[in-house]
């Protein structure tokens, strides 16, 4: 299984300790359900397992596609049977916020089909790469942060007392940290694989992640912090001034 592959080269790019810590206690599943975007279950005591939903990862892969087409048309080769010509740059986005919309409201990556070019592909490719494994990694942060210490951390998942999911976004502060540590797992990971990718492009897989949660974020229960204060913490725990300036100039320029 693909987020299996995910996890084990995760933990072949980290120390001894956090490798053994995880494979102790955490597995990782792919889930149909429309009312998860991803998840920590606990089905015991220090047993976890991290949860993501298909249709979750299908609207990330859409989005970047979508994503890559407002910033360069001409690389769009196919997109809802029509002549890619017709379209611009707005009509990409507009396109893109719909689906979102569309999954806000159903759970499902309902839109227009959109083809790229080769290069565009690989663009994509890439950055779903990032935002899938930023994903995984941000729950293993909570892991290795010692977040689930608490028992009021979880609460119970459809009426199944054995069964309990981890209450994310509860507390601002813990969801910071938890993206500084992901972050840190998520740059030795491309170190390893992916060793010609510049940082730049790691927080942009990582920016358009947040972006998308927090354009469908009113499905959950609770809330993260804004994308905006992920992206600055992360940027200021990690990255030189002038690329701390950059990240919090681009939400400025959004009128965020």
């Amino acid at each position: 299984m693909l987020l299996n592959k995910y996890l084990e080269q995760i933990l072949l790019s980290q120390t001894i300790e956090e490798k053994e810590k995880v494979e102790r206690c955490l597995a990782i599943g792919l889930l149909e359900n429309e009312r998860i975007n991803s998840c920590i279950l606990k089905g015991g005591v220090n047993i976890y397992c991290i949860v993501v939903t298909s249709w979750f990862m299908m609207l990330l892969h859409k989005t970047l596609k979508f994503l890559i087409a407002s910033i360069s048309p001409t690389e769009v080769t196919y997109c809802d049977g029509k002549d890619t010509s017709q379209f611009s740059t707005h009509d990409y986005v507009l396109m893109n916020q719909e689906m979102l919309d569309i999954y806000a409201k159903t759970g499902f990556p309902r839109g227009a089909l959109i083809k790229l070019t080769e290069d565009a592909s690989y663009k994509a490719f890439t950055m779903l790469y990032i935002a899938e494994n930023f994903i995984i990694c941000h729950e293993i942060a909570h892991l290795l942060n010692n977040d689930f210490d608490n028992p009021d951390s979880f609460i119970q998942m459809y009426n199944d007392n054995k069964l309990m999911r981890y209450i994310e976004g509860k507390n601002h502060s813990i969801e910071l940290k938890a993206d500084v540590t992901g972050y840190r797992l998520i740059s030795n990971l491309m170190k390893r694989e992916m060793p010609e990718i510049h940082r730049n492009a790691i927080m942009l897989g990582i920016v358009s992640t947040m972006d998308v949660l927090a354009s469908i974020e009113h499905r959950e229960t609770y809330s993260h912090p804004s994308p905006k204060d992920r992206v600055i913490n992360i940027a200021e725990s990690f990255l030189p001034a002038d690329e701390v300036k950059f990240w919090k100039d681009s939400y400025s320029k959004a009128g965020l």
